[in-house]
């Protein structure tokens, strides 16, 4: 009856349970693990038994639950509205998660607190290319190419981030970036490290005079034609004798064209094996290593 007099509205913004205390609150990160990498982020939730023996809560985003890190330098957790018990890993370290619930009467019901690790991104595993290399040259270099497997499951180019090895530096050295040199005749494996982690062995043998026994040559393009005023770029490999892959060998051969007044072919330096044309017609590319 509400006549002759005012209405009174009370209302209860604790929608988390009927009961009014939360007499057991647990923590734990969503996946079970008790690490994150630095840079990366772990979901926590929380979940209450309340005083009227309700079966767990969660009570993760709640408006009643604040979380808390005691080393903020080396993890952080959120209690921004959509990322509520989000750990952000800062750098290494161990930090402890809490959570405490505020119960209707004003009282706290805090957690256990949950031993956090935050770890730095290692590497893996470690993959060295290519692997069976030929050098028949001496001073001729080889780039290799370092690809890196995280403990974040990420993968990706690490070549200029490992340490770099030549098990027989008087075969053939290498460089901080990569690039190992012919010294003199043998065989050496590169190796690539960072951290603990070692990658694969790659062979490489250098073996100056050996006979080059099938030579090739093909346009880098799809094509045997070129415009006149154009270029088209070829390339040379070598079988060496002793050895089943092939090596290029584009900057050593002696390149020629039958016919010069319809398309040269460059044994410069830096555009060996460059054709260029000059007017209509055929010519007959070759070239020639001088064993």
């Amino acid at each position: 009856d509400t006549s002759g007099g005012d209405a009174d509205t009370d209302t209860d913004v604790d929608t988390d349970a009927d009961g009014d205390v939360c007499t057991t609150l647990t923590i734990d990160t969503v996946d079970g693990d008790t690490s994150v990498i630095v840079g990366s982020t772990i979901q926590f939730e929380a979940t209450c038994i309340f005083d009227n023996g309700t079966d767990e809560v969660d009570v993760t985003a709640s408006v009643n639950l604040e979380w808390a890190s005691n080393t903020t330098g080396v993890a952080t957790i959120s209690n921004d509205a959509g990322s509520e018990g989000l750990a952000s890993g800062a750098s290494a370290g161990t930090a402890g998660i809490t959570a405490t619930y505020t119960n209707k009467d004003g009282t706290p019901t805090t957690s256990d607190s949950f031993s956090l690790t935050v770890v730095e991104k290692t590497a893996t595993a470690i993959v060295v290319s290519p692997d069976n290399v030929l050098l028949n040259v001496i001073n001729e270099t080889q780039q290799y190419t370092a690809t890196c497997t995280y403990n974040d499951g990420t993968s990706g180019n690490c070549t200029e981030d490992v340490d770099w090895d030549s098990s027989s530096e008087t075969v053939a050295s290498i460089s901080d970036m990569g690039v190992a040199t012919a010294l003199e005749n043998g065989d050496t494996t590169i190796t690539a490290t960072l951290g603990d982690t070692v990658s694969n062995d790659a062979n490489l043998t250098v073996d100056v005079g050996a006979i080059c026994t099938t030579l090739t040559i093909s346009p880098i393009e799809t094509t045997n034609s070129v415009p006149v005023g154009g270029t088209l770029q070829f390339t040379a490999s070598c079988v060496f004798e002793g050895h089943r892959q092939e090596t290029d060998v584009t900057d050593d051969v002696d390149w020629s064209s039958s016919v010069e007044t319809i398309a040269t072919v460059s044994d410069g330096p830096l555009d060996d094996g460059e054709v260029t044309g000059l007017e209509l017609g055929d010519t007959v590319i070759s070239a020639t290593y001088l064993n």
